[in-house]
């Protein structure tokens, strides 16, 4: 998927309009990161078609308490309610048992590595800052240091977004993504295939942050989603 469909733009206007309503979406931006800064980002939407997870496919277990219903458990993880429901055979979505073990699709530890090795974590997903939530990971590094892609997918963004700095944003094919912030350096181009565990980028403070540091968040489409459904963080 080009970056001209990512972005939204009619394919049959003209170039010099399409130059000029890239420079109005570059300008127009808003963002938001935690050492990081204000309001959050609203990325465009860089889901391909979403493949069901399997009760094969790796992935982590949530057990039914009283009162929850499917809907709210597809919040918390966000995943859909039909996805949760296809992936755990549940015919009558309205009928969930207390107690049920339900498969989380996407959420297998066991494939995702950890994109600052050794990094801490500085601030949680979900801190509340003075006008919005925090909607990543702010993860601690060195100047310098290797900035790791999280999991094998394609690179849909590598370059300076605004207060984010020098971003990547990879596409991981299941409607999932993940981007990285904050660099000194990117690595890798736009369109190119990456592995788990390779280097994408270098630690810095590019954009509007106040340390050397990688703001990392998951989304599932446009909605971010706690990295900490899907990453194991460093132990100390």
């Amino acid at each position: 998927m080009g970056l001209v469909k990512w972005l939204g733009l009619n394919p049959t206007r003209t170039l010099l309009n399409q130059s000029r309503f890239l420079g109005m979406i570059a300008v127009a931006l808003p963002v938001a990161l935690a050492g990081c800064g204000r309001s959050p980002q609203q990325l465009p939407d860089i889901r391909p078609t979403v493949k069901v997870s399997t009760p094969e496919s790796p992935g982590m277990y949530h057990i039914v308490q009283p009162g929850q219903t499917l809907w709210s458990i597809s919040q918390s993880y966000g995943v859909t309610v039909e996805e949760l429901a296809r992936v755990n055979n549940i015919e009558d979505p309205s009928r969930l048992l207390v107690n049920r073990r339900l498969l989380i699709p996407g959420t297998g530890a066991s494939e995702w590595a950890w994109p600052v090795p050794g990094g801490e974590i500085l601030a949680p997903f979900g801190e509340r800052r003075s006008d919005h939530r925090h909607t990543g990971l702010d993860i601690r590094g060195q100047d310098g240091q290797a900035v790791l892609a999280v999991r094998s997918g394609r690179v849909l963004y590598s370059s300076t977004m605004r207060d984010y700095g020098k971003t990547v944003i990879v596409d991981h094919g299941d409607g999932l993504s993940s981007l990285y912030a904050h660099n000194s350096k990117l690595l890798v181009n736009k369109g190119q295939r990456v592995q788990r565990g390779q280097p994408i980028a270098r630690i810095g403070r590019t954009g509007n942050a106040t340390t050397e540091h990688c703001h990392f968040e998951i989304r599932r489409g446009e909605t971010p989603v706690d990295p900490l459904l899907y990453l194991r963080p460093v132990s100390h």
